[in-house]
């Protein structure tokens, strides 16, 4: 993998009516080198039989700034870094198709 390092997954199902979600935690690699993120990903490989043609549906975020808006909640969103999904999402679609487990349900 070029992006993503030791990637741990984890599916919620979010109740009853909600979509379900996976959560993928990786270390970072390449330019991200030492950087720790959490992807979000509405795609369920178990359910979504087009999981890998459909893209767009990541949303990659840094730890260290998610931290940071715990810990001084009046931080401007705007200045919490984005991260493109589009460069993340297909090794976290392949880190979710690695790692799925119905044990992992949430």
């Amino acid at each position: 993998m070029e992006y993503v390092k030791n990637p741990q997954v984890v599916y919620h199902r979010n109740g009853v009516c909600g979509e379900g979600f996976n959560v993928v935690a990786f270390e970072g690699m390449g330019d991200n080198k030492g950087m720790d993120f959490i992807a979000i990903t509405f795609s369920n490989p178990e359910i979504d039989p087009d999981l890998p043609k459909r893209t767009g549906f990541t949303a990659v975020l840094r730890l260290n700034d998610l931290i940071h808006l715990l810990i001084d909640p009046r931080t401007p969103l705007k200045e919490i870094d984005a991260w493109r999904g589009d460069v993340f999402e297909p090794e976290v679609l392949q880190a979710i198709r690695d790692n799925w487990n119905k044990d992992s349900l949430r």
